[in-house]
């Protein structure tokens, strides 16, 4: 019998997709209570995110390839042949029969074997090239699985994108048609199809040093010292990790020498411009990581005061500053921080609303399977009456920070436009719309606008 403490990546995506609840928002949570239990992590990882990030686009060819009807098949059966769709479309190493074969052994019943094979075998079967190595090609017979490779069918599979790009992008990139369409609006084809990738690009791990106690390219020497490989990027001071690692079992972890942020998040402190002697607001700190970038960027000098409504969660930006050993970071409770920053003389606020997350998509796998048109537009309303509620509230206050991890524009220009109309003493003097991307270093997306008080 297999060690319970050694079981193979399938073994252990299995049990995480059979209890995975798409509106509990756990995959991240339900993974993290079951990797220790496998040697597999990366590869396990790959198989419980892939598989949620493409559910639909799954269900979607095993029912053109094959007599398939998910609704009518048990979920272990049912997430037994997604993972193995999932690894016949996008690790193209493996062959395929080597696929099928893990997935059949996967099943105890020798009728379900039997049924699992011939699914799958009929996909495989389906599949005129696993791995076409080209720009994107968009056709009924063709699936884009990179920037620059393909899944090429030997039949047509897919609506045609020449009628309807949407329809086929929805498809394809399993994100919700209204979306597509609402970007497609909103952006160039060419842009939507960027963001369609950087959605669904295996995130990279980035790395920021804590500027108060190591530089960036220290921190990159000593990593690898201990054979961890990273890469220095230009994007501030942010390291780009390429070695399989668990971040809180490294020392330099343990010491506070840097925090996990995406490149896209790391921009919104530094457009703040905080200095040495500031006193800044944090509303919606939690779980701090802006927070902590901005007490490293005023050199810990100078007064942070955060806070969140989500008091649970304030307590790990405590947690966070304590670890990097930033000292003028102080936690207050909701309800009296708006009456102590004022007291403080806070000048600066940064304002990172709660937001639809619809540019960390790749991040959030299992967002796209829940997000709703209604939602955005009830986001929207407290977005907008939290920036009320600073400008009219915080009369110290002389700048705001609005930032999100969004890009709808409902959640960002949309707000602000808003926001001005009703405040005729603020202006906007600066905005930046980052959208998600799988090219060079990959990256998340993100708003942020500087709005100042005249």
């Amino acid at each position: 019998m297999q060690s319970r403490l050694n079981l193979t990546a399938r073994q252990v995506a299995l049990k995480v997709l059979g209890n995975f609840n798409v509106n509990a928002h756990d995959a991240s949570e339900l993974l993290n209570r079951h990797l220790s239990s496998t040697n597999e992590k990366p590869k396990t990882c790959e198989l419980v995110y892939g598989t949620i990030r493409n559910l639909s686009l799954l269900d979607y060819v095993l029912t053109k390839t094959a007599v398939f009807e998910p609704t009518r098949v048990n979920k272990r059966l049912l997430n037994t042949i997604r993972i193995g769709a999932y690894e016949l479309l996008f690790s193209k190493s493996t062959p395929d029969y080597a696929i099928v074969d893990q997935a059949v052994n996967a099943i105890e019943s020798k009728k379900a074997r039997g049924f699992v094979n011939a699914i799958l075998r009929n996909m495989a079967r389906s599949i005129a090239q696993r791995s076409f190595e080209c720009e994107p090609l968009f056709d009924s017979k063709t699936l884009p699985t990179s920037p620059n490779s393909c899944v090429v069918f030997s039949r047509d599979i897919f609506p045609d994108p020449q009628t309807s790009l949407s329809k086929y992008l929805s498809i394809v990139f399993s994100i919700p048609k209204w979306l597509i369409e609402q970007w497609l609006s909103e952006f160039s084809s060419k842009q939507t199809i960027d963001i369609c990738f950087g959605s669904n690009r295996r995130p990279s791990i980035y790395l920021r040093s804590n500027t108060v106690k190591i530089t960036a390219n220290e921190l990159r020497e000593r990593l690898e010292l201990n054979k961890i490989k990273c890469e220095l990027i230009e994007s501030g001071p942010m390291l780009k990790l390429s070695s399989n690692v668990s971040i809180e079992q490294l020392e330099e972890f343990r010491q506070g020498l840097f925090t996990v942020q995406d490149i896209t998040a790391a921009k919104v402190a530094p457009i703040l411009d905080p200095s040495p002697s500031d006193v800044i607001g944090d509303i919606c700190a939690a779980p701090g990581t802006k927070t902590t970038h901005i007490a490293e960027l005023m050199g810990n000098s100078g007064k942070v005061i955060a806070t969140d409504i989500d008091a649970s969660r304030l307590e790990k930006v405590a947690s966070s500053a304590k670890r990097l050993g930033l000292s003028i970071i102080e936690v207050a409770d909701f309800n009296s921080a708006f009456d102590y920053l004022n007291q403080s003389h806070a000048r600066s606020v940064l304002l990172d609303v709660p937001c639809s997350n619809t540019g960390v998509m790749a991040k959030r796998c299992e967002l796209r399977h829940r997000i709703t048109a209604s939602a955005i537009e009830a986001l929207a309303d407290i977005q907008f009456n939290l920036l009320n509620r600073v400008a009219n509230e915080l009369s110290s206050c002389r700048k705001i920070c609005y930032s999100t991890c969004s890009i709808m524009s409902d959640e960002n220009s949309q707000v602000i436009k808003r926001f001005l109309d009703c405040h005729r003493d603020f202006s906007i003097t600066r905005s930046e719309l980052t959208l998600p991307s799988a090219i060079s270093y990959g990256r998340d997306g993100g708003y942020v606008a500087i709005l100042t008080r005249n």
